[in-house]
């Protein structure tokens, strides 16, 4: 109950915020936000996924050199898809995104950005059964995913801005991270 109420949290809150505004451009922003297909610039969707993909490969093979084994090539026993990268990007970009982002440029808001996005994380490492609980057994497994969650704060910031604010362009993007 408690993993779902953190999941929902920033979603929820951040529509919230939008709705009571009393801002009429907010709330048509949210919404063409979500759902605006329209501004999706799928090529650079593309690009992000093969540029995250290639990172990933490259991390494997590199992982090899010290020893660790070509299973990280497959997928794992629990493997599954979930709603989360959906619900996560609605909170994040549907709000916060641009909270932080009108007072800096791209660049710092994304740094700010993919930590906020690590730390978000962080208490998963303590919930059996979490992919980042899974990663407790070896420090530098925990060490790798937070810094790889700021990098990835960068990826999917470009992504958000090429695509003209689009959530569903995050969403996509995220979807794949987490496949």
């Amino acid at each position: 109950i408690l993993m779902l109420l953190g999941l929902l949290a920033p979603a929820v809150v951040s529509t919230v915020f939008v709705l009571v505004s009393g801002c009429e451009e907010l709330k048509k922003d949210l919404k063409e936000k979500i759902i605006g297909f329209y501004k999706v610039k799928w090529m650079n969707v593309f690009w992000a996924v093969v540029l995250y993909a290639l990172i990933i490969v490259f991390s494997i093979l590199l992982s090899l050199l010290f020893g660790q084994s070509l299973k990280q090539f497959s997928f794992t026993e629990d493997f599954s898809i979930t709603l989360a990268s959906i619900i996560e990007e609605v909170g994040w970009k549907g709000y916060c995104e641009d909270s932080i982002g009108q007072y800096m440029d791209w660049f710092i808001e994304s740094l700010i950005f993919g930590i906020l996005w690590s730390l978000w994380h962080f208490p998963l490492l303590f919930i059996k059964g979490t992919y980042q609980a899974g990663l407790m057994v070896n420090p530098l497994f925990v060490i790798n995913f937070f810094v790889g969650a700021i990098l990835m704060g960068y990826i999917i910031t470009w992504v958000y801005l090429v695509s003209d604010r689009s959530i569903l362009a995050c969403m996509v993007f995220h979807l794949f991270v987490n496949f």
